[in-house]
């Protein structure tokens, strides 16, 4: 699978396709993180209302949508926490959030594909076409396929306020390799060393992983496809 100038184009940027938002929006919420809320639903003794969620430390905001909502409901949901706020009769409320449908595995391969474009835009096909992106091509094109066991992982918080591509320092059977930062997600592609990147993060991963990035090799983020190495291959650099 070769990814096209205009889908480059259009997912360089890094803007959060359907398969992400879901599972970033869920991942704040438990964090505690959130910067803007969700459109989701609360369900409050059987009552379900359509609602903006949003969750700051250890607090929770639902704030009703009122078109989106039958009076009728809002109205039995407004009393019942009323009655239950003034009777003090918390412990065995129940408030269901629902954040819409989504699937880990489709989730994580978006980010991968994000990060394969990237890098993509940035080097071209002299470096996209090299067997090493085998795996991660049928990884992109079969989120349960498995191809890759592990390729990435979720910080708690973002290191960099913009997207990021680094080398790796260490540990040193993934030096050399690239870590691609997209918020709190990384991913990591393989670089030009001679090591299988996914075998040694498979192994990091059972023990621990511990990858510092370099800040002195740093790969500008694309903004627009540059294909740097096509072009210094074309020179004879």
């Amino acid at each position: 699978m070769v990814l096209t100038c205009s889908e480059c184009n259009s997912r360089a940027g890094h803007e959060l396709d359907a398969d992400m938002q879901p599972a970033e929006s869920l991942y704040e919420f438990a964090a505690g993180v959130m910067s803007n809320p969700v459109r989701g639903q609360i369900t409050i003794d059987g009552h379900t209302l359509n609602a903006d969620i949003l969750a700051t430390g250890g607090n929770i905001t639902v704030g009703g949508i009122s078109e989106l909502n039958d009076p009728d409901v809002t109205r039995a949901v407004t009393e019942r926490l009323e009655n239950r706020s003034s009777a003090g009769t918390w412990n065995d409320f129940e408030i269901k959030l629902s954040f819409g449908k989504h699937k880990r595995e489709d989730a994580l391969a978006a980010w991968l594909r994000s990060a394969y474009l990237a890098i993509f835009s940035a080097w071209g096909f002299t470096y996209i076409l090299r067997t090493q992106l085998d795996a991660v091509r049928e990884q992109i094109r079969d989120p349960d396929s498995q191809a890759l066991r592990v390729f990435g992982f979720t910080m708690q918080k973002p290191e960099y306020d913009e997207p990021h591509i680094s080398l790796i320092k260490r540990p040193e059977p993934l030096a050399g390799h690239l870590a691609v930062i997209m918020g709190r997600q990384v991913v990591y592609l393989p670089g030009f060393h001679s090591n299988d990147l996914y075998r040694e993060l498979a192994r990091e991963a059972d023990t621990g992983l511990d990858a510092l990035m370099s800040g002195d090799k740093e790969v500008i983020w694309p903004k627009q496809p540059r294909y740097e190495l096509d072009f210094a291959l074309s020179r004879g650099d």
